[in-house]
């Protein structure tokens, strides 16, 4: 039974699918499985998966899906059959170091933490520069205080970090699908789930920023038209997750910590008519 299930969606990255892969069926942590998620994709990728799935037929497990769901549906897809204790995701055009996982699996079980952070390695032509997925301070049992620093503070991203299994399945905390930035609502929140995070250094996520990208696949006239577009996703995300992937709180508590959450981010006057409130300092 593997330990560690990580989870690749696939989508016209046939150019850069085996630098990815070659970095995960790699990895010095034996005990993992690779879940490679093909979202309906265009291009030559799903050759590429099923080479790699009968090389390695041990850990890859390929889906093949008729319809493009985005990041988010691709994830779930994922989630639907991952058996790991914790769960890993990997975006296809991006690699990790050779010991990530194994580092970070050993930081969870040696702490007890429900999520476990690398820092990032941002990838461009022009170079390379490290940042940092969470603070330190923010690490070890988390308090109410730290719950909601971390709403603010922790990276939105789904990936850089290893996230126990049970957290996401046993709080309904699933990706929205068919959409961009489909994590930045939901991520966050499992910091507010989690009881005990962790941090771990000297191995590094390293995320490729290509202009091809689905984050970059939009062009703006101005910055004032992406700045509208990213208002509208975030207010769009908080009302689907608070009805939706929240429904066991209670709505008020989860509307506030996320109105807090991205006031940051300049989404206030959405986010204020959206649920017809007033922000509180934390």
């Amino acid at each position: 039974m593997p330990k560690v299930s990580i989870i690749v969606p696939v989508y016209n990255v046939e150019k850069y699918l085996r630098k990815c892969l070659d970095s995960l069926v790699n990895q010095t942590m034996q005990d993992i499985e690779i879940i490679l998620v093909n979202d309906a994709s265009p291009d030559g990728s799903d050759v590429i998966m099923r080479e790699y799935q009968q090389n390695y037929p041990k850990i890859i497990k390929c889906i093949f899906l008729k319809e493009n769901v985005r990041l988010g549906g691709a994830r779930n897809r994922g989630l639907e059959i991952a058996v790991g204790d914790y769960v890993a995701f990997v975006d296809s055009d991006d690699w990790v170091d050779l010991d990530y996982i194994e580092k970070l699996y050993h930081k969870a079980i040696s702490t007890e933490s429900d999520i476990v952070y690398a820092d990032y390695m941002m990838v461009t032509d022009m170079g390379n520069e490290s940042r940092p997925n969470i603070y330190p301070q923010l690490c070890g049992e988390l308090n109410e205080a730290k719950r909601k620093a971390n709403l603010l503070l922790t990276g939105a991203g789904a990936c850089a970090c290893l996230i126990r299994r049970g957290l996401i399945m046993d709080n309904d905390l699933f990706f929205q699908e068919k959409m961009v930035y489909e994590d930045m609502a939901l991520c966050p929140m499992y910091t507010y789930y989690a009881d005990c995070l962790g941090r771990v250094e000297n191995t590094y996520y390293y995320y490729y920023q290509r202009e091809d990208s689905i984050t970059q696949e939009n062009r703006f006239t101005s910055l004032q038209d992406l700045q509208k577009k990213k208002q509208r996703r975030c207010c769009f995300c908080l009302r689907n997750v608070t009805e939706g992937a929240l429904r066991k709180n209670t709505r008020k508590k989860w509307r506030q910590c996320l109105l807090n959450t991205f006031m940051h981010g300049g989404c206030m006057g959405f986010i204020v008519e959206s649920f017809q409130i007033r922000p509180k300092a934390i």
